[in-house]
């Protein structure tokens, strides 16, 4: 069962992602030649060769023999070759809607087409098929034709279909061929549907008097003009399985004007080696034998066809599927195998949004002698609800399946009879038919008034207890169409039931107005509509007022889908009726198959009506270009439909008073012709003759904007009764007339007074702006006044920083106190307060700005390290200046280190400081901080500071102790007397050790004076890092004997100690 789900939903799948090529499933109608011949057949069994010719040949196809058998023809095979001809159909691809006939009027069960597997291999110029049918009663008249509509792809190709006629017994083919003859649509041109007479006796296919089995007419032949595995090719592996080669087959009546028999029809695909998806190879086993084919038929059925119209699930009508299958023998359940067997249906998902519910039918009156396949019969009974998953995504989405273990009970197997099975699924519209066909239309793109057409697939199938395995021969699948080719918004099938031709559109009527003689309307014709059409305009009365002959869906003589417009005339116009009466256009076909009419109704509007009083206007007033007095003059404006404009054709002449007349053209948007409407005027003298209206001066201050109700309120009527005055209505005709205040001068301003009877007065009101004031005209700009430090400012300085071209001629400047000028001696920015005097004696105060500068710089350094109780040197320069300057208030913040400044900026003196321990911040090195004023010239002080850094010298030999291996200069090393602990400080504290003295002027040698003596051996191991040592030989300052001293006692000590220790140990 799962896997046999598989193959369904790959199937469906593949249906949903269909593209438009040429199918059944688009909508295009094109113009192709016309046949010019008819299908005639000679003698022979045949190979149909297709010959090529020039556009202007014709050739008689010739039939060859097959077998050499003489064969049996009814007519000669006419080929119209050249760049048509009958290998290309028209492109007429639609459904065709021909109506049903009445249920249980005729006899026939059964009617299927079996077209051969094709293959994409297969290069022979042929497909075989063939076709069943049955009957219930013997028949021998030709009333009844066999419809076959091919995919255009195919159909384009073929130049001839013929199959032999039902044999005598199954065994022995019969020599006797027949012809399917290639129809034309309504206006003559090759269609894709072909036909045959039912009745073998009447040159058609099955026996007439045979009525027991479904009987089968076999060697079907549909001939082409060039090899299947080209056209396969030419069409492509993706168009075959996104829009699959369909087939359509039913069963005509022609007493009954070409409708379609009851029931006898059914859809279907070619099946393709390689692409197909129709279940075939999962087989029942032991159920292989019962069944010969199936098929699906679907149709539309509106609610009133029901049993029960009444009920809400049925009120928008239903899609009925038919799933249907013919007997190989006189099958009975009982004798089936795999039992329970489950009935699967499946619909197309995009259809599933509109399924409200599904009924599965028990179809009792399909068996009768006259099969009655109606929903209102009571033999066909509903026996189950059905439910398919709704599921978005799943992948059962669409399928449905019942499981019944008493079969027969919910299916008329016609048990042990050969009659065909007929499973009836009724999909329930949640709805309205043709609700779902705009919905459709809108998402497929198509405007209003265009063809459209969509076909749903839908399948169904029998498999056995495992839900796994197919019966064989029970799986059909096929398709329904929602068309409509004439654009109306009807279903063409409904339209057909309904006798009512599916070419022709409703009509569009533009309604006329009370009095018109002309009445206009569009009607949509697809092309197919044909010729000699009638249009008839029927009032209230239901009499024919007017007709238009000869309505034809064509243009400059070539047929054409098209909206034609219709113009009726009457001569009187009373005939159309009053304003709210009905008026009917219909269209009636020249087709004989529809009876019915395409009909629309309309009323007869209101035309517009004059007022019946007169309208009152002023004498003198000009109304030629006043529309809205010329609405007025329209009594019934209100009931006009929108976009109506009103004016005036003859303006009223107003220089009189009077009464009089003007007329007033109306232009509505539905009638091309405007309406004339004589509007009555009464016209009187005008108040404005009677009075004179005054106006005062408005003055304004420069920069004072003025208002409408300064304006309105300057203007007065003298003489106007004071109780009606509130009618005047005074205003601007221009308010961009009023001076906004920034501008002097003198402002008129136009006003207009109008009365309560309409007439006006003009006059003028004057505004004047005053000039603008000095200080309010001008901003006075001075120039930065600048000063050095100790330059005074005066009240001349001050007022000739004033910008002339800032200020009017004769502009003074008075300074508001002169005793706060500043007199230089402090730097900064001063605002100075002064009074600005105008010429025209207005004035403002303001401020001008001083700034004193003092530009006196004096730059500080330290100098370089002194050294303590050693003189400055001369020219120690520590501060220098960019002016002539004096040093004055030397200090060294009480320190009185011996140190100071000079006037000239030199440090100066020999310092002397006191010095602190070993853990003091004091030890060797002090920082003197002297501060200083400087002064120049000018008077301005700047305040120093100097920092000097002084070095203690311990022994007063000009070596800072910093760098002084000796501080106290008492022949031991620093490091000799810290580790003996003395006072490398004090020349009085020495270790007990008594060096080898250096002479006084010798310093030591820093190499030796490094060297330690310990219990009087020289230990040489460590060495104090010196900075600024003198060179080891530079014996100008002695310390280069003081070392070779040191050494050499150092060697004479060590020599010594080593001469004791042999003498000790008996050495010599």
């Amino acid at each position: 069962m799962e896997t046999l789900r598989k193959i369904i939903e790959e199937k469906k799948r593949k249906g949903e992602e269909k593209k438009p090529y040429y199918g059944i499933r688009k909508l295009s109608v094109g113009i192709v030649s016309c046949m010019l011949g008819h299908l005639l057949f000679f003698a022979s069994p045949v190979v149909v060769s297709a010959v090529e010719a020039t556009p202007e040949d014709v050739s008689i196809i010739q039939m060859q023999s097959v077998k050499g058998e003489a064969i049996e023809r009814s007519a000669t095979l006419v080929a119209v070759t050249g760049a048509t001809g009958i290998r290309a159909a028209s492109g007429n691809i639609d459904s065709e809607n021909l109506g049903y006939a009445p249920n249980a009027k005729y006899s026939f069960q059964d009617l299927k087409f079996d077209p051969e597997k094709l293959s994409k291999t297969n290069s022979a110029r042929q497909i075989q098929f063939k076709i069943y049918g049955k009957h219930n009663i013997a028949a021998s008249t030709d009333n009844w034709k066999i419809n076959l509509q091919i995919d255009e792809r195919i159909a384009k190709h073929v130049i001839g279909i013929e199959v032999e006629p039902k044999r005598l017994t199954e065994a022995n083919p019969r020599p006797i061929r027949r012809a399917l003859t290639r129809k034309s649509d309504t206006i003559g041109r090759m269609t894709n549907i072909w036909e045959v007479n039912y009745i073998r006796s009447e040159n058609g296919v099955f026996a007439g008097g045979e009525t027991t089995d479904t009987q089968t007419a076999h060697n079907g032949i549909i001939y082409l003009d060039k090899p299947l595995n080209k056209i396969l090719e030419e069409i492509g592996d993706e168009n075959l399985t996104n829009e699959r080669l369909f087939y359509r087959i039913y069963l005509t009546s022609v007493q009954d004007k070409g409708a379609i028999v009851p029931g006898i029809a059914s859809t279907g695909f070619f099946k393709i080696n390689g692409l197909d998806i129709q279940i075939e190879t999962i087989e029942s086993s032991g159920n292989e034998k019962w069944f010969k084919h199936a098929a699906v038929e679907g149709r539309y059925v509106r609610s009133d066809k029901f049993k029960n119209p009444g009920g809400a699930i049925n009120q928008n009508g239903a899609i009925v599927v038919d799933h249907k299958i013919s007997k190989n023998t006189n099958f009975a359940y009982i004798s089936a195998k795999n039992k329970p067997w489950t009935l699967e249906y499946g619909v197309d998902p995009r259809l599933v949004k509109y399924i409200g519910g599904i009924e599965l039918y028990y179809m009792d009156a399909a068996d009768y002698v006259n099969p009655d396949y109606s929903l209102k019969n009571k033999a066909n009974r509903k026996v189950r609800d059905l439910s398919i998953v709704r599921t978005a995504g799943h992948k059962k989405y669409g399928y449905g399946d019942i499981t019944e273990n008493q079969f027969t009970q919910i299916v008329d197997v016609h048990g042990g009879r050969p009659e065909p099975i007929t499973i009836r699924y009724v999909y329930k519209l949640n709805k309205p038919i043709n609700e779902i066909l705009e919905e459709l239309r809108r998402e497929a793109g198509v405007e209003e008034g265009e063809a459209f057409g969509k076909d749903f697939i839908f399948s169904a199938w029998i498999t056995d207890k495992t839900k796994d395995a197919l019966i064989t021969n029970t799986y059909g699948t096929g398709y329904y169409r929602i068309q409509d080719i004439d654009g109306d918004g009807k279903l063409d099938e409904e339209e057909a039931n309904n006798e009512q031709s599916p070419y022709i559109g409703v009509p569009k009527i533009t309604a006329p107005y009370e009095g018109d003689n002309k009445v206009k309307a569009v009607v949509h014709f697809n092309e197919n509509a044909g010729k000699g059409n009638k249009a008839q305009l029927i009032n209230k009365n239901g009499v024919v007022v007017a007709t238009i002959n000869n309505v034809d869906a064509e243009e400059n003589g070539i047929p054409k889908t098209i909206d034609r417009e219709l113009e009726f005339t009457v001569t009187d116009s009373s005939v159309l009726g009053k304003a709210g009466d009905k008026l009917t256009v219909k269209i009636i076909p020249s087709d004989e198959r529809y009876e019915k009419a395409e009909e629309a109704e309309t009323k007869v509007k209101e035309a517009p009506k004059a007022v019946k009083d007169p309208l009152r206007v002023v004498k003198g007033k000009d109304l030629t270009e006043d529309t809205v007095l010329a609405k007025k003059g329209v009594e019934n404006s209100n009931k006009m439909p929108g976009g109506t404009t009103y004016r005036w054709k003859t303006a009223p002449n107003t220089s009189q008073a009077g009464n009089t007349t003007g007329i007033v053209s109306v232009t509505v948007p539905d009638r091309e012709e405007a309406f004339e409407v004589t509007v009555p005027i009464e016209v009187f003298l005008a108040d404005a003759d009677k009075y004179t209206p005054q106006t005062t001066s408005i003055i304004k201050e420069y920069g004072t904007s003025t208002t409408e109700e300064e304006i309105i309120g300057a203007v007065t009527v003298p003489g106007y009764p004071e109780d009606t005055v509130d009618e005047l209505e005074i205003a601007l005709d221009n308010a961009t007339q009023i001076p906004d205040g920034n501008t002097a001068g003198d402002y008129p301003v136009d006003v207009t007074v109008t009365y309560p009877d309409g007439s006006e007065d003009k006059v003028q009101v004057t505004v004047t702006v005053k000039e603008q004031k000095d200080n309010e005209k001008y901003i006075p700009e001075f120039d930065q006044i600048n000063k050095n430090y100790g330059e005074a400012t005066t009240e001349e300085e001050i007022k000739g920083a004033l910008k002339e071209e800032s200020v009017p001629e004769n502009t003074e400047v008075t300074v508001k106190n002169p005793e706060n000028l500043p007199d230089g001696m402090t730097e900064g920015t001063f605002e100075i307060e002064v009074t600005v005097e105008y010429p025209d004696g207005t004035s403002e105060d303001t401020t001008v700005q001083v700034v004193v500068t003092d530009n006196f710089l004096v730059v500080t350094k330290n100098p370089p390290k002194q050294i303590d109780g050693q003189r400055v040197a001369e020219n120690t320069n520590v501060i220098t200046a960019n002016l002539t300057f004096t040093v004055e208030g030397v200090h060294d913040e009480g320190l009185n280190s011996g140190l100071s400044i000079d006037e000239n900026g030199n440090l100066t003196g020999t310092p002397k400081l006191n010095w602190g321990d070993k853990n003091s911040d004091t030890y060797e090195e002090q920082t003197v901080v002297l501060h200083a004023i400087a002064t120049a010239e000018s008077g301005s002080k700047k305040p120093v500071t100097i920092s000097v850094v002084v070095q203690r010298d311990t022994d007063g030999d000009g070596e800072p102790d910093i760098t002084d291996t000796d501080d106290d200069g008492d022949g031991f090393t620093d490091i000799e007397e810290e580790e003996k602990g003395t006072d490398p400080k004090d020349p009085n504290s020495v270790p007990q050790v008594d060096p080898k003295p250096v002479k006084p002027d010798q310093k030591q040698d820093p190499e030796i004076s490094q060297n330690k003596v310990v219990n009087n051996v020289v230990n040489n191991s460590y060495k104090k890092p010196i900075s600024n040592a003198p060179k080891t030989g530079d014996f100008g300052n002695g310390t280069g004997y003081t070392g070779l001293a040191a050494l050499a006692a150092g060697l004479m000590l060590l020599l010594g100690i080593k001469k004791k220790r042999k003498e000790e140990d008996g050495e010599e």
